[in-house]
């Protein structure tokens, strides 16, 4: 079985297990390693470094979206708008009734 770390900018961010051979610019054989001990998922978000690996781990930042209350403040205000435009339908809903019920007295608009 063989081992190997799929590399970004030398960041292993992936480890493959294949019976196969892999031939690739950006994925190193790390069969040796593991064989040595060092379990192979270890190594993801290790820098490669010369032919070993950094201490640090470099795992990527998750994005964070808004906290709850900001998120809370634009669904308060997309709920406002959505109310004022409900309002102004009606108040268009009414103008269009009376002006049908005009027409049908006989009227002029």
């Amino acid at each position: 079985m063989r081992y190997y770390a799929s590399l970004t900018g030398d960041i292993c961010t992936g480890v493959q297990q294949t019976t196969g051979q892999i031939i690739a610019d950006n994925i190193i054989d790390i069969t040796a390693e593991v064989e040595s001990g060092t379990p192979s998922g270890d190594l993801l978000w290790r820098k490669r470094i010369g032919d070993g690996w950094s201490e640090e781990k470099y795992e990527p930042e998750i994005p964070t979206g808004p906290s709850d209350s900001e998120r809370i403040d634009q669904l308060e205000a997309i709920n406002a708008t959505l109310l004022l435009d409900a309002a102004n339908k009606d108040i268009q809903l009414a103008d269009l009734m009376m002006t049908v019920a005009q027409l049908q007295a006989g009227g002029a608009a």
